[in-house]
């Protein structure tokens, strides 16, 4: 289940077209509107599968791979190592929850892609937590070096960094008008044919065939992190892959799900799954000191908090009982 939903109407007949595929673990539809949208739609969807090449955990020959594989990356692409940079800035303000090294955790709960989901010993997450600490990435002279059995995951940032670089490209050859939608993530570019504003359903993480709320935006991007898109049951509790790398246990911060709008998507990736990892608490403080984004935060309990910047372009639905606005 992807967790926003797209809501766009056009009263003005425009040429449109969109790519539907499947990449990055999950299903991406490429709207663009204008002349040339097939052609322009296809170069784009070419763009985010080139990234999944490079930054992909179980594409055995992408940058990620290589690097995990051998422990040092040579002449390593300008993406991730912005990626690596920002991941380790939100890791020292996320107390070290936020952590790309994340892999050995990962795939000890089953969440890598490579073995069932299962609740680990207490031994088997301390060996793992060993291997885990952005400390243990070094940049210098070209290279990216790993410390021995470190391994990364760029599972929280590489959707956001791709639809990021496929919006640039539209945006650098004339496209006014598209959406795309990369399961959780939706980067907007223009607005919409009749100068309007893209409205984007945000989906209920209680009941994801519903709507909790929709946003009215220009140009952003929009990413929703939460506990319910990927989990399992065992012992008749919940466990999510949104895994705390100061624990090594899946997170327990309050949130079942965040949705961040600002205009950079590698960033409002990153940081829905910060703000799900820490809670409301560094949400607040972070809004309040440096701003650069909005959010959409539901707690366990059903409360919905929301930005003051979007105040006036949040519609809850019906069914939401109580709305906060963070100031």
């Amino acid at each position: 289940m992807v967790s926003a939903m797209l809501l766009v109407s056009c009263s003005t007949p425009v040429k449109i077209h969109s790519e539907d595929f499947f990449s990055m673990d999950t299903y991406m539809r490429l709207t663009v509107y204008g002349d040339n949208s097939e052609a322009k739609a296809r170069e784009a969807r070419e763009i985010i599968l080139r990234c999944e090449a490079l930054y992909s955990a179980t594409v055995t020959d992408s940058e990620v791979c290589k690097l995990n594989r051998e422990g040092e990356l040579t002449n390593p692409s300008e993406g991730l190592v912005r990626m690596l940079e920002r991941a380790g800035e939100l890791s020292e303000m996320s107390g070290g929850r936020y952590d790309l090294t994340v892999m050995p955790l990962m795939r000890l709960w089953g969440f890598a892609g490579d073995g069932e989901n299962r609740v680990p010993g207490n031994e088997e997450i301390d060996g793992a937590l060993s291997l885990v600490g952005m400390d243990n990435i070094r940049i210098e002279d070209g290279r990216v070096m790993l410390e021995d059995g470190c391994e990364i995951d760029l599972g929280s940032c590489a959707k956001g960094y791709a639809g990021n670089e496929a919006a640039k490209y539209l945006k650098s050859i004339g496209v006014r008008c598209a959406i795309l939608t990369l399961g959780g993530n939706v980067q907007t570019v223009g607005r919409k044919p009749d100068g309007t504003d893209f409205v984007i359903g945000i989906a209920d993480p209680f009941d994801t065939t519903s709507v909790l709320g929709t946003l009215e935006v220009g140009e952003c991007a929009i990413v929703t992190s939460g506990t319910y898109q990927r989990n399992f049951t065992a012992d008749g509790r919940t466990y999510s892959h949104l895994i705390d790398a100061t624990t090594g246990r899946p997170c327990e911060s309050g949130l079942v799900s965040v949705t961040v709008i600002c205009e950079d998507g590698m960033t409002a990736d990153m940081l829905s799954t910060v703000f799900m990892l820490t809670g409301l608490e560094l949400l607040e403080s972070m809004y309040s000191e440096n701003g650069g984004f909005e959010a959409v935060a539901v707690s366990e309990n059903g409360t919905v908090s929301v930005t003051t910047g979007i105040r006036e372009s949040f519609f809850p639905d019906d069914s939401v009982e109580n709305v906060v606005f963070l100031k």
